[in-house]
C-alpha cells in the first residue's frame, strides 16, 4: 500500500521540477489542510520568509522547504 499526497516526513523530492526538500504552495496547502489563497497572503505579509518563486518547466511556482512546514503550522 502507497501512501498518496506530500508528507512532511518525506525528504525526497516531492516535485521531480523542485529542488529536492522542496513542496509546491498546493502541496504545501495540503499538508497543512489549508487553502493555497491561505498561504499565499502569508507570503505577502512576510510570515513565509522560506518561500520562493522558482522557475520550472511549468512556469513560476512558489517554492517551500519541506522544513519550513512544521513552523507553519
Amino acid at each position: 500500500m502507497t501512501e498518496s499526497g506530500p508528507t512532511v516526513g518525506n525528504t525526497a523530492s516531492i516535485s521531480p521540477e523542485l529542488e529536492p526538500g522542496q513542496m509546491t504552495l498546493r502541496q504545501t496547502a495540503d499538508v497543512l489542510g489549508v487553502s493555497s489563497t491561505t498561504l499565499r497572503k502569508m507570503i505577502r505579509r512576510g510570515l513565509l520568509p522560506e518561500a520562493e518563486k522558482v522557475k520550472t518547466f511549468e512556469g513560476r511556482v512558489w517554492a517551500i522547504p519541506i522544513d519550513a512546514v512544521p513552523g507553519i503550522a
